[in-house]
């Protein structure tokens, strides 16, 4: 087929599907999409609850737990051992298809009854305050973090170990607010950095150690504000520069958005990879309009956070799956998988599903372990179930339904608390217009025994006894829009690498602290423009915005420059 326009039914701005789009979406049997793609992943991130944990008690042992789920919902909500025990049978939920009901109603009935696992994740140990890990230890409110131990408040964290407040870091050891870098030990502030030790306030910057406050580095060592020293005399700068001192920390971090500023920037991070579009990708191909692609992408668009994919459109934080549209939250052999969240292990031609793990054959189940050929979470046989679905589906296209994501307005999530409101953030008033949920913040009555002005300047003067005060946060009687928690502790573990690195206590809560963290990163969109190095011509795709003051060069320039 050719090339076509189509008006977003959302936004009702005009968006693209080219040929090599419909090929996949006749490969998928699924109709071409209504949403344009900007639409279509803040539908999928308003499924995708972080931040916003509560505490709660499980619905069968009655244990305290924390979870993504408040207790507005109608479902009972589960602890891990509880959720997949066998205590409880998600068949016995199960019903007839209705063919007089649109399909999502009778969905979210069957959704809004079916117990919920509190935390999303397997196969970690000593991490009771995060979701969305897998094989992780000792994790402190961490999310889309993967082989990781040690970590605090980081987000998209793989293979890392001993790490705070860092974001998009991988191989990661002694690290603390790290963002986009990768192999870095004993680092801190990096920016899209990698192979770096002993360094701090890098961007851009490529197996260097011993540098400070510098960028577009490349195998250097010894460089201190972009200036080649002698060892004897970068130890001697280095010596007046006290990150220990909260004050000085701060006019640090405003020097190192100026040299962020004055430095060149590559118009895409696209490592070891052909034929790409998007923004951090490595070791694919064929990767288009996609954000953060790691380790033999192939044939993959519309994006964002995927290890070992192929041939997967529109799906969000996956994991080694192919042949994947309109998901979210799926992986570890998922294959043919269709408008699914929370789907992992083996699951195979499942669709419009949430939270079923090593089946197949399921269409519009909750729920579900090791079961095959179910609708609405009851049993049928092959031929049964294979006779029933097409007309489910043709019934689907009658109401507009086939094709779409499950709609914002039915998520479990308020706006406000999802990933959506991270990236593409919305005004409360916004929000309702659109027919969507908002949440007001609830009445913290935090017992705050140290205001955030109190805390000592130097690390060097912070007692032991710091870790069992309930610290005001510096946003705390201010309208930040970021979460806001109004009051934190500092763990164990978070003192000790503070300590070990030379890092004075922060002053704001941890989500204040990742919002501050996300506005370092590019946005999840790309905009044309041209290479900015006097008398180039060529012209690219690249998420920094043409309003911005970044210096930004095409691919040819840039090695030119930087090398």
């Amino acid at each position: 087929m050719n090339k076509e326009t189509k008006q977003c039914q959302n936004c009702k701005n005009n968006f693209a599907i080219e040929p090599e789009d419909f090929a996949f979406y006749e490969k998928m049997q699924v109709p071409a999409p209504t949403f344009c793609p900007e639409c279509r992943i803040i539908r999928r991130f308003s499924w995708r609850n972080e931040r916003s944990l509560t505490r709660r008690p499980c619905g069968i042992c009655k244990k305290p737990v924390v979870a993504i789920y408040s207790e507005t919902n109608p479902f009972p909500v589960y602890c891990r051992d509880c959720w997949w025990s066998d205590k409880w049978d998600s068949s016995d939920y199960g019903r007839d298809y209705d063919f007089s009901k649109p399909f999502f109603s009778q969905f979210m009935e069957l959704y809004n009854q079916v117990p919920k696992v509190n935390l999303f994740g397997q196969n970690n140990v000593n991490s009771d305050y995060s979701t969305n890990v897998w094989n992780c230890k000792n994790c402190y409110l961490c999310t889309s973090t993967l082989n990781c131990e040690d970590i605090f408040y980081s987000r998209g964290m793989d293979a890392s170990f001993w790490c705070g407040d860092c974001l998009h870091v991988s191989k990661g050891n002694h690290a603390y607010e790290c963002v986009d870098s990768s192999n870095v030990n004993s680092n801190s502030f990096l920016s899209d950095s990698s192979d770096c030790v002993n360094s701090h306030f890098l961007f851009d910057s490529r197996n260097c150690s011993d540098c400070f406050m510098s960028g577009n580095l490349r195998n250097r060592r010894f460089v201190f504000r972009n200036e080649q020293c002698s060892e004897a005399d970068y130890r001697e700068k280095m010596a007046q520069i006290q990150m220990n001192s909260y004050t000085m920390l701060l006019s640090l971090i405003e020097e190192f958005e100026k040299v962020k500023r004055s430095s060149i920037h590559r118009f895409a991070k696209i490592l070891k990879s052909n034929d790409c579009t998007g923004n951090s990708i490595s070791n694919s191909h064929n990767v288009k309009d996609s954000f953060y692609i790691a380790s033999d992408g192939e044939h993959v668009k519309y994006c964002y956070r995927g290890h070992h994919i192929t041939d997967a459109y529109d799906s969000s934080f996956v994991i080694e799956a192919e042949m994947v549209y309109e998901n979210l939250n799926i992986g570890y052999g998922a294959t043919r998988s269709k408008f699914c969240t929370n789907i992992t292990y083996s699951i195979h031609d499942v669709s419009y599903s949430d939270a079923c793990y090593t089946s197949s054959d399921l269409f519009g189940c909750a729920g579900l372990r090791d079961k095959k050929y179910c609708i609405l979470n009851k049993q049928y046989s092959k031929e049964d179930y294979e006779a029933l679905v097409p007309k489910i589906i043709e019934h689907m296209k009658s109401t507009g339904e086939y094709g779409e994501f499950f709609p914002t307005a039915l998520s479990p999530f308020a706006y406000n608390e999802t990933l959506a409101q991270e990236y593409y953030p919305l005004s409360k008033d916004e929000v309702l217009a659109r027919g969507y949920r908002w949440k007001e913040s609830d009445a913290k009555k935090y017992a705050i025994t140290k205001g955030s002005n109190d805390l000592p300047n130097d690390i060097k003067d912070v007692p032991d006894t710091i870790i069992k005060e309930v610290i005001m946060c510096a946003h705390k009687d201010k309208d930040c829009n970021e979460m806001c928690a109004t009051a934190f502790r500092i763990i164990p573990a978070e003192l000790e690498l503070y300590r070990k690195m030379g890092l004075p206590l922060p002053r704001l809560c941890p989500n204040c602290r990742h919002f501050a963290r996300l506005q370092k990163t590019v946005p999840l969109k790309l905009w044309k423009r041209s290479c900015m190095k006097p008398g180039c011509i060529n012209e690219f795709e690249t998420s920094y915005a043409p309003d911005k003051p970044e210096i930004v060069y095409c691919e040819s320039c840039y090695q030119q420059e930087v090398s």
